[in-house]
């Protein structure tokens, strides 16, 4: 079995871009527990984001709370009047980050929770750690527009 990718990582390209490691094709991944309980906390996000920003405004939930705890955690509280329904979930600093970024970025007739600036840090250094570590050097003097060296 190929190694885990970072699982911070993992909940974000989750979240952000489901499709990018689908279960069936990424079968092996899941038999892994902590990558199964992140793709679980990953639709946990995504069903809060969705239910916040639903273009029927009759099944559209508004945050209500947002309560840090001592431990690092944010509890989260939503409601959707029209099923009666009201959520509280607690979320780690990056589940938060997501939720913020997500609906900074969605447009539509819901209430905005503006991202802040540590909020796209922590999503960026999470995605960071998914790829291969890139060398910080600048690329030699015969090497192509593309990247490529030169033949």
């Amino acid at each position: 079995m190929k190694p885990l990718p970072d699982l911070e990582a993992l909940l974000v390209a989750l979240v952000l871009l489901p499709g990018t490691y689908s279960r069936n094709r990424f079968f092996e991944l899941y038999t892994d527990p902590a990558a199964r309980d992140v793709r679980k906390r990953a639709q946990l996000v995504r069903s809060i984001i969705l239910a916040v920003t639903s273009a029927d405004e009759a099944r559209r939930g508004r945050i209500l709370a947002m309560n840090e705890e001592p431990e690092g955690r944010v509890t989260l509280t939503y409601v959707v009047s029209s099923i009666n329904l009201k959520r509280t979930t607690a979320l780690t600093a990056l589940e938060v980050s997501l939720v913020r970024y997500a609906l900074a970025r969605r447009a539509g007739p819901f209430e905005p929770l503006p991202a802040s600036g540590p909020d796209r840090q922590r999503i960026e250094s999470a995605l960071g750690r998914l790829g291969p570590a890139l060398p910080e050097t600048a690329p030699d003097e015969d090497t192509k527009e593309n990247g490529l060296p030169s033949a």
